[in-house]
């Protein structure tokens, strides 16, 4: 659940709070998929909320980042254009570049990538 407060010209207009209506609170998804491979879906989105490049993201560990808006509705899961092909920390560091972040990956099998600019390097 993630709450908001809408202040304008000094003075609150709004309080609200909502689920983020990931997959997993609409239907029981699984946490994998028939074939083994983890369900990037199946979410709770419940760890921490932030805002990168104009768009408002609640984030976990186990799956993709879920988009929503400034009025709390869920958009929907965030993949960065398809840049984000696992899971991600749920607290990623911003970058000095406007619009980028940087994000460990949360699987073992992973490496350290950007989703907003790709593949980060690794040390050697």
């Amino acid at each position: 659940m993630i709450h908001g407060v809408r202040i304008e010209n000094g003075a609150v207009k709004w309080y609200r709070n909502r689920w983020v209506r990931t997959d997993s609170f609409i239907e029981d998804f699984r946490l994998y998929n028939a074939d083994g491979t983890r369900n990037l879906r199946s979410s709770v989105a419940n760890t921490h909320v932030v805002n990168h490049a104009g768009k408002t993201l609640a984030l976990v560990e186990s799956s993709l980042p879920y988009q929503v808006t400034n009025d709390l509705e869920t958009v929907g899961a965030y993949d960065f254009g398809g840049k984000l092909v696992d899971s991600m920390t749920a607290h990623p560091r911003s970058a000095r570049r406007p619009a980028s972040c940087t994000s460990s990956p949360t699987a073992a099998s992973s490496s350290p990538t950007s989703p907003t600019t790709g593949p980060t390097p690794t040390a050697s």
